[in-house]
């Protein structure tokens, strides 16, 4: 079975269990086209959440924002924007350009709203272009606080050690098990979680008058 045809019967099927309207054969294809971008087992997480937290028609965004791409989501980025000249942030050219847009707010509320709809656009663009995060460091002037965030950039696999030791030559950055950047460790699926899945396919697939999945 190819990709694309088990991706199509994922697709179906969790539509099904949200309790959708069968999805035209048109946007079906638009579907399975944007979604094959992606890491299968990311995609196959993002509909199993989409089966528990979803109802009615899937939108495509339903399933692309339960996808974990490495984007940091609007929330997120903005807590990773600096605080003040002396702070040392490790952020992507989407966050970089969104902060600068609201840099010189004075009121920090009113910086807050107008980031988070910047950087949703940028966000938005970034995935329809099938693009991942580019990571960096912006060093701030205090530096007994350069480490901690870059030496937790590398632990999170957004920077390589081998940059960080080129910021910080005197730091030992040891992270044998840190994935190189821009690669996205394996989805982890528990029993759990896939007994759930697998009883709410079964489930759809009986009643849309389907032979149960083979293994």
């Amino acid at each position: 079975m190819s990709k694309k045809v088990a991706l199509g019967q994922a697709l179906a099927v969790t539509n099904e269990v949200c309790g959708g309207d069968e999805l035209p054969k048109a946007v079906f294809r638009i579907y399975i086209d944007e979604l094959s971008h992606y890491d299968p087992d990311q995609v196959s997480m993002a509909l199993s959440r989409c089966a528990r937290e979803c109802r009615g028609t899937l939108a495509l965004a339903d399933i692309i924002s339960r996808i974990a791409d490495g984007w940091p989501d609007p929330q997120e980025a903005w807590a990773l924007c600096p605080r003040g000249e002396g702070d040392t942030v490790v952020w992507t050219d989407e966050i970089a350009e969104a902060f600068e847009a609201v840099r010189g707010h004075s009121d920090r509320v009113a910086a807050r709203m107008s980031f988070l709809e910047i950087y949703r656009k940028r966000l938005d663009q970034a995935r329809a272009d099938h693009r991942v995060p580019r990571w960096w460091a912006s060093l701030g002037h205090d530096q007994a606080a350069q480490r901690g965030p870059l030496l937790e950039a590398v632990r999170r696999g957004r920077l390589a050690p081998t940059a960080v030791q080129r910021l910080l030559p005197d730091a030992t950055v040891y992270l044998p098990e840190t994935l190189p950047v821009g690669q996205l460790p394996a989805a982890e699926v528990t029993d759990e979680e896939q007994a759930e899945l697998d009883e709410l396919i079964a489930t759809a697939r009986q009643r849309m008058g389907l032979p149960a999945r083979e293994d």
